[in-house]
């Protein structure tokens, strides 16, 4: 299971893992059961390529220093292995900033106490069929 790899890989910060079954899409009320701050207006919407280059770099470097955790290659991989175990095609995903974008001007809201936090929020069906799944990091300076 691509959860178990990540969170014994990822070395660093807090790891933040919620499934919400059954409950209907107030993305607000979601955040708060997730832990996070209900702020859904400071979503953006995302797409998959999107979201797996956000949680691979979740994965290969910590946020405030940039220091290597593990692999590009295997950060893609337990990216691409939790996106296809969590989400599929009419999947919709948010995150909190331009985490996808692999530059040094990273712009984000955060979500969290932390000094850095970002991840994924993965909302799937609709109604009282809706799931909702959500890794997030945080990283303190």
């Amino acid at each position: 299971m691509p959860l178990t790899e990540i969170a014994k890989a990822r070395t660093c910060g807090q790891v933040r893992f919620s499934c919400i079954y059954q409950y209907p899409g107030d993305l607000n009320r979601i955040l708060q059961m997730c832990g996070l701050k209900a702020n859904s207006e400071n979503l953006w919407q995302i797409d998959l390529s999107q979201s797996i280059a956000t949680l691979t770099n979740w994965l290969h470097k910590d946020a405030a220093y940039k220091k290597e955790i593990m692999s590009h290659q295997l950060a893609k991989q337990l990216a691409t292995s939790f996106l296809n175990e969590f989400a599929d095609s009419e999947s919709r995903l948010f995150t909190n900033g331009n985490w996808f974008d692999s530059g040094d001007d990273q712009s984000w809201e955060p979500f969290t106490d932390s000094v850095f936090d970002g991840g994924i929020l993965i909302e799937g069906g609709t109604g009282n069929d809706s799931r909702h799944f959500c890794i997030w990091f945080e990283d303190e300076d």
